[in-house]
């Protein structure tokens, strides 16, 4: 069978769709593409992954259209059997090619897509933006083969659409093969905080500066940014450490390769999640909540964020504070730091969890259930 990941955005080397779902197809069908832009930037072919490039269309509404015309006119061209698609441009893509070939479609759904419209508009517009954009996603989720949610509220809100029977929840849990493990990690008069990825406004960048600051008056603590800021962030950031005395306090370790990433982690004590209350958020599952339970770490995480709340609240890994305060992050993380005997107790509770529940080799397990589950069968191309 030959499987197509078709995506219009994503980075070819996705952490998502690179590393843990066309690796892990790649173990068992011949056949594994990746069509994307940037594809060009990497390797004809990588651990069993063939890349195919199209052109990088700005991300406007004329742009758009363009990538969807490319990406249909390569898939029509690579002739596969499923495509697997994570993004609305590459799901309207992949229904077309479906309705000229006959072959089958995933839509994996990274982030719910209707929310993250809203978020462009004001916010008395929100839910007008959320129901039109619904409407339309209802008609194209119920042509798909079967949908996968990024969360377990993703999940829910595709099932109405597909049904229960062609619906589930991949989580994006660590690979641990690349991301190594814990051992030994000293906890002493140091406290190593951890945010996973890159820092803008959005995710929380001031409240969690500030919340470090605030921290950093009575206990030794480092927050190490495993990633970088950029633009108005980074200008910000500058200024603030500069004025507020935290050089040697606040660390960024720069772009990583994803292969790198966790031995940076590995030797941080307490995971930060801050994320703005924006509608794509409320419903967010973000890798590196899962990054930390990999590595043993309790977090901190919004108390808005409904699958976050739940799964902290459920393996007794963490606390949730409010993410519009830094003094909310700071009593968090101040009461984390000196209930050390219960926050390790969390990091266990969370390391363990992680192995049994929330690793990529429970997520790999459904992802193949899902490939087996799906009857490649050719129809006539329509004339």
């Amino acid at each position: 069978m030959k499987v197509c990941l078709l995506s219009s955005g994503h980075s070819p080397a996705d952490e998502r769709i690179f590393y843990k779902e066309a690796r892990s197809l790649a173990g068992v069908y011949d056949e594994v593409w990746i069509v994307s832009p940037h594809a060009s930037e990497i390797p004809v072919s990588r651990d069993g992954v063939s890349f195919l490039p199209i052109r990088n269309f700005p991300r406007n509404l004329r742009g758009r259209a363009g990538t969807i015309r490319e990406l249909t006119r390569v898939a029509l061209d690579l002739g596969a059997d499923v495509y697997h698609c994570h993004e609305p441009e590459s799901l309207l893509a992949a229904l077309e090619t479906k309705k000229r070939l006959g072959c089958k479609v995933i839509f994996d759904s990274h982030e719910m897509y209707g929310a993250a419209l809203a978020q462009r508009f004001p916010a008395v517009l929100h839910r007008p933006v959320m129901g039109a954009y619904s409407a339309l996603e209802k008609r194209k989720v119920r042509q798909c083969d079967f949908v996968i949610g990024a969360s377990w509220s993703i999940s829910e809100h595709l099932s109405r659409f597909a049904g229960p029977e062609k619906t589930e929840t991949i989580l994006n849990c660590p690979l641990p093969g690349i991301f190594g493990e814990a051992g030994e990690r000293p906890w002493g008069d140091e406290t190593v905080l951890c945010h996973d990825g890159s820092l803008p406004f959005s995710r929380g960048l001031v409240t969690m500066v500030r919340a470090v600051g605030i921290v950093s008056r009575r206990h030794r603590v480092r927050l190490r940014i495993v990633g970088d800021v950029y633009g108005a962030e980074r200008a910000w950031l500058q200024r603030y450490v500069r004025e507020h005395r935290l050089e040697g306090v606040i660390e960024t370790t720069g772009w990583l390769d994803y292969r790198d990433v966790g031995k940076a982690m590995a030797g941080c004590h307490i995971g930060l999640i801050a994320l703005e209350r924006l509608p794509n958020h409320v419903i967010a599952a973000p890798n590196k909540l899962f990054n930390y339970m990999h590595f043993g770490m309790p977090v901190v995480v919004p108390d808005f964020c409904i699958d976050m709340k739940r799964l902290v609240g459920e393996e007794r890994c963490g606390i949730a504070a409010d993410s519009a305060s830094a003094e909310s992050y700071a009593a968090a993380i101040t009461v984390l730091i000196e209930q050390r005997d219960e926050s390790e107790g969390m990091g266990r509770r969370a390391a363990s969890a992680s192995r049994e529940r929330y690793s990529w080799t429970v997520m790999e397990r459904r992802l193949l259930g899902i490939y087996r589950g799906l009857e490649v069968r050719r129809l006539p191309a329509l004339a």
